[in-house]
């Protein structure tokens, strides 16, 4: 089995990144109409990438032998670094995006 300290750690990372997730989600509904539609196009991805981390840990709290704990503790990393990571991208898409000029409304 995993030890417990290292599960509570990746679960606590792991609600950090989605604070993180669901204030940018607030902050880039309500941000300009270029902003909202690269949320839109970023949302699936991350949304994807939120799901494969919370079913990792799941396997990771239900594992039964060392072998696959160890591999679920290493697939929980490795998805936690990319939801992190997939996070970072869409922010800097996001923050990055242009209102549009009036005209092409």
């Amino acid at each position: 089995m995993a030890d417990n300290n290292e599960v509570d750690t990746l679960s606590q990372n792991f609600a950090a990144i989605c604070r993180e997730f669901d204030t940018f989600s607030q902050k880039s509904r309500q941000d300009n109409l270029t902003a909202r539609l690269v949320y839109e196009q970023n949302i699936t991805i991350l949304q994807r990438c939120k799901q494969q981390v919370e079913t990792s840990l799941s396997h990771l709290k239900k594992a039964e032998s060392d072998e696959m704990s160890r591999y679920y503790c290493d697939s929980v990393k490795k998805s936690l670094a990319a939801f992190k990571e997939s996070l970072k991208h869409a922010q800097m898409k996001v923050n990055s995006a242009r209102p549009m000029p009036p005209f092409f409304f």
